[in-house]
């Protein structure tokens, strides 16, 4: 008989009740860790691989790696005594995880002998539960099963061949009539466009805004756009495709790029916040009777993203809920009563949701998925990485097809008719890079059909640093003041590359999460990390038994020179200044908040942009100079050299988005 209670150490498990108690407290466990920390007792003492994992605890679910391992983790902080040194969950290299105890075992399946004698008097009641549960057991047995919708893609048709970028496609079936985005190029400004049969495009109205969003009903169109671009106000407008007039319905947040969803009902879904450091949040809003009202509350826990990615079919809204420790989750919302269907890890990386009858669309970074809601099965439609936004209407889906290809290029400093000179030549997007600070080396992460390396070139090649496991994300790389090692945030977790040994390092903390890393001139390893719901700068010294806090007032993305540190705010505008011996100070007060990763220190300089423009910022004399250069190459992205003083750049080659429409069939099994 399988247990049903185990302890082990300080710590009881009871899986009937689905207790976790640690040194005699109640441990709150959420329930997927919980089920992972049963399936560990009952498999003691083995290596367990993550895809076994993934099929018993995640029932086969398509999860990534990635999750698996931010569930172990957080698993790690309820039950390890030192998470970051773990003796009950260890990783198994190249294969997974093993748990290194066995617990004591209890079946609580039979009863005392006083259970016994009282149970007696209740013999009928007994006889009465079991003669109901064959009941509903037969009712069970003898209701047919759900039907498993299968879907396929058949007839495949582009839509759109014009130079330029078209994103965003809604289908109104009401007028039948295709709209979407349109700009002529990367830096342009998108407006909403119709799009005819033959594929030829006519703009709705002539307006400077940027738009976001479009979606239609009949002859009413509405639109999310921002009005700024630098202070990225939104704000939904209704069109009148008949009186050709533009009315303002709401404000839709700050710094939001914003898309919509509208039913029947007149209930407008859209994404909101209040500042660029909050989290998305739900909204609805009838256009009918103006009442606007609150649907869902993400976590607010470090800079999750929130609720962005959503689908509105009848009553049934589905979005995905993002976690800033755990793994994302498919939320199945019933809008009579806001009450939760379903809510479990489903898919990491969705980009888009739309409805198809009672099957969702799903597509998101390695592929196109459905997921039969009746069923809760999930199965994946295509594998292509290029599906982006994608609406389904009848028996059609109009998929955005994105990609795009980006290398790093170099600017001379002063000249302006030099022609920028190719670093890398690759059919590749060029993600994150650093240049070193003693040589001509370039670190940079580099992404090819979606799968991710972190490589070094000199101008000559390029050698990959090879990690052992799959990169899923990068937030920033940092070379050590001798240029002797790599500092990196690869997947949460942070890891130094010492070129001596040719090796990665798995540097151990007890952060959530972490947004930049750094070195200062002594080459001892910063970060930037959040404890208690508080972004701050922490310093890793070997001869310190924890991280040492260096700023308390907030610290998000930093610089070190000899003397001092630079660094962000993660809700605040403005460049700070902390010295050796010096309290803290503002340098540059209309720092842009949104510069967070694309600003430099470099040969005495804060390089950074504003208002589209690369301006340089000398710590010494508080001088402004602007670098031209640079803008006329559209650069969005720019690194100086600490040697030649020229600029290294991530240049977009090529960017591509089309409509697709493509029809679908379906049936059942």
């Amino acid at each position: 008989m399988i247990g049903t209670s185990f302890s082990f150490g300080v710590i009881q498990i009871d899986a009937q009740q689905n207790t976790l108690t640690v040194e005699g407290k109640a441990v709150e466990c959420e329930p997927k860790l919980f089920e992972l920390l049963v399936f560990f007792c009952r498999n003691s003492e083995r290596a367990l691989s993550r895809d076994e994992l993934i099929e018993h605890v995640w029932q086969g679910r398509v999860v990534s790696d990635a999750a698996v391992n931010r569930a172990v983790s957080q698993l790690r902080k309820l039950i390890e005594p030192n998470p970051s040194q773990p003796i009950y969950i260890l990783t198994v290299s190249k294969i997974g995880y093993r748990f290194a105890v066995t617990p004591i075992t209890n079946d609580n399946t039979s009863p005392s002998n006083s259970e016994t004698t009282q149970s007696k008097p209740n013999l009928n009641m007994l006889i009465g539960v079991v003669a109901a549960l064959c009941v509903f057991a037969i009712f069970i047995l003898l209701k047919p099963a759900s039907n498993k919708q299968i879907l396929q893609l058949t007839e495949r048709t582009i839509l759109t061949e014009q130079l330029g970028i078209t994103f965003n496609p809604f289908f109104d079936n009401t007028a039948n009539t295709l709209y979407a985005l349109h700009k002529e190029h990367n830096d342009g400004v998108s407006n909403p466009i119709k799009i005819h049969n033959d594929g030829s495009m006519s703009p709705l109205f002539a307006n400077d805004a940027y738009y976001t969003d479009v979606i239609a009903q009949g002859e009413n169109v509405y639109l999310a756009r921002l009005t700024d671009l630098t202070s990225r106000q939104c704000e939904i407008v209704k069109f009148n495709t008949q009186t050709q007039v533009v009315s303002k319905l709401l404000d839709c947040g700050n710094s939001v790029i914003s898309n919509m969803v509208l039913d029947d009902k007149n209930r407008l879904v859209y994404p909101y916040r209040e500042n660029d450091s909050a989290p998305y949040k739900l909204m609805v809003f009838n256009t009918q009777t103006k009442r606007q009202q609150q649907l869902t509350h993400p976590d607010s826990v470090g800079n999750t993203l929130g609720h962005r990615v959503f689908a509105l079919n009848n009553n049934e809204l589905a979005y995905i809920n993002y976690h800033a420790t755990e793994p994302d989750s498919l939320v199945l919302m019933d809008l009579t009563d806001q009450s939760m269907r379903y809510n479990a890890p489903l898919l990491d990386d969705v980009i888009s949701l739309t409805w198809h009858n009672q099957v969702l669309l799903i597509s998101a970074k390695d592929g196109l998925y459905q997921f039969d809601t009746a069923n809760k099965a999930l199965s994946q439609l295509d594998y292509s990485d290029t599906f982006y936004r994608i609406f389904a209407s009848n028996n059609v889906m109009y998929a955005e097809h994105y990609s795009v290809i980006s290398n790093l290029y170099q600017i001379p400093e002063n000249s302006e008719n030099a022609m920028p000179q190719a670093l890398t030549k690759r059919q590749a997007a060029i993600l994150q890079f650093a240049p070193a600070p003693s040589d001509n080396r370039i670190a940079y992460v580099e992404s090819i059909n979606g799968k991710l390396s972190i490589k070094i070139t000199d101008g000559d090649g390029a050698k990959p640093l090879t990690f052992d496991g799959k990169i899923t994300y990068v937030t920033n790389l940092a070379w050590s003041f001798d240029a002797s090692k790599l500092a990196a945030n690869i997947n949460d977790s942070l890891y130094i590359y010492d070129f001596a040994s040719r090796q990665w390092q798995s540097i151990a903390h007890q952060f959530s999460a972490i947004h930049f890393v750094g070195f200062d001139a002594n080459n001892t390893l910063h970060v930037s990390a959040e404890h208690q719901q508080a972004w701050n700068i922490w310093q890793f010294n070997a001869e310190l038994k924890a991280p040492k806090q260096i700023t308390f007032n907030g610290g998000y993305s930093f610089y070190f020179d000899k003397n001092a540190l630079y660094f962000t705010k993660f809700s605040e505008d403005g460049l700070f200044k902390r010295g050796i011996s010096s309290n803290e100070s503002v340098i540059i007060d209309d720092f842009p908040l949104l510069q967070w990763r694309s600003w430099q220190l470099a040969n005495d300089q804060i390089i950074y942009r504003k208002n589209n423009q690369h301006i340089a910022f000398n710590i010494n004399n508080t001088s402004v100079t602007p670098i031209p250069n640079l803008d006329k190459y559209r650069a969005s992205d720019c690194r100086q050299s600490h040697i030649n003083k020229d600029f290294y750049c991530r240049l977009l080659d090529n960017q591509v988005s089309q409509l697709w429409r493509i029809k679908i069939s379906s049936h059942t099994q």
